[in-house]
């Protein structure tokens, strides 16, 4: 019984969204420059011991190293390049960041290139 290779890409992208499932998991949406929004499992990263906590948090922009299985991407290793979780900290911030991540959602659409959007 072979088992089939998945492929490995790296992307760096910024999480507009996350969704807790009823683990220690996650699901995050990251707006990427050459695949446009892709949604990625996040394994353990509900945990604080988490090796994939802070670059999978909201509003972080991070380099990810992803394995691809079905139409699911999981995290094989991630950095996280560049946190604004200072935006969490003010209401008003953290609203309006929430806003824009939201008009992202729908006008990046999932396999569509961000080169405009991440500009």
């Amino acid at each position: 019984m072979s088992q089939k290779q998945s492929e490995m890409i790296t992307v760096r992208g910024l999480v507009l969204r996350e969704r807790f499932t009823a683990g220690s998991d996650k699901f995050i949406d990251v707006l990427t420059e050459k695949y446009g929004i892709i949604e990625i499992c996040v394994k353990g990263a509900r945990k604080i011991t988490g090796r994939n906590l802070a670059p999978a948090m909201l509003f972080s922009y991070s380099e990810f190293c992803l394995r691809q299985r079905g139409n699911m991407y999981y995290i094989d290793s991630a950095v996280p390049i560049k946190s604004f979780y200072s935006v969490s900290s003010d209401i008003s911030s953290f609203a309006l960041a929430s806003y824009m991540a939201e008009v992202l959602s729908y006008s990046a659409l999932s396999e569509q290139t961000g080169n405009d959007v991440m500009r």
